[in-house]
């Protein structure tokens, strides 16, 4: 087995030791197997089962012979989305997998989804659809149907929205600068945070 790196996610290259083993069976076997080991940033996304290793002429692997990894192999039988909910997360979900479509029964993580692109989802759920969900939400409702039941019954609130602070008036003071002026009320003769510098006049 070879391990590699493909457009951000992980591939694993295989040849069986017994050629007429089922593929699925195989992949399934061998996540399963991984995910009880590693964590999940580690495991594959992809298993891509070959007759041989291609190598070059000088009997090193050709990577660049190796096929690109078929995202479709990776999904569940499709059922279609069902409510507008449901259909606007599958479109957020497949435009940041870069996947044609997303049915109820996908789980993201198995469509090449990790915590980068998770950030990514909950991100445009907030912008698109005003909806605050944290990164927990999706780790525990790893599939669409139940990621949009967490989305639509509560768990999921309205995201807060920024308002312009008036410049006309004092503004508050951050916690970092609430912090700064806590301490040097401490002791006003410490130099923790001074910030030495050398200056040379040019005349």
């Amino acid at each position: 087995m070879i391990v590699l790196a493909v457009d951000g996610q992980l591939a694993a290259y295989l040849v069986p030791a017994q050629p007429d083993h089922d593929q699925q069976s195989l992949r399934e076997a061998l996540k399963t197997e991984l995910r009880a080991h590693l964590p999940d940033y580690m495991v594959p996304t992809h298993f891509i089962v070959l007759d041989k290793m291609p190598l070059t002429a000088n009997g090193k692997l050709g990577r660049k012979a190796l096929p690109a990894p078929d995202a479709s192999q990776l999904q569940a039988i499709y059922i279609a989305p069902q409510g507008e909910l449901e259909q606007q997360l599958a479109a957020i979900w497949a435009d940041v997998l870069k996947v044609e479509q997303v049915g109820r029964s996908d789980n993201f993580f198995e469509l090449g989804g990790h915590s980068l692109l998770a950030t990514q989802v909950i991100s445009r759920i907030r912008q698109q659809l005003d909806v605050e969900l944290s990164l927990r939400d999706l780790f525990e409702a790893r599939d669409l149907a139940a990621f949009a039941q967490a989305a639509g019954n509560g768990q999921g609130n309205a995201a807060p929205r920024f308002i312009k602070a008036d410049r006309s008036q004092p503004l508050g003071l951050s916690y970092a600068q609430q912090r700064q002026w806590f301490l040097w009320q401490l002791d006003p003769e410490s130099t923790a945070y001074t910030i030495p510098a050398a200056l040379r006049p040019c005349v």
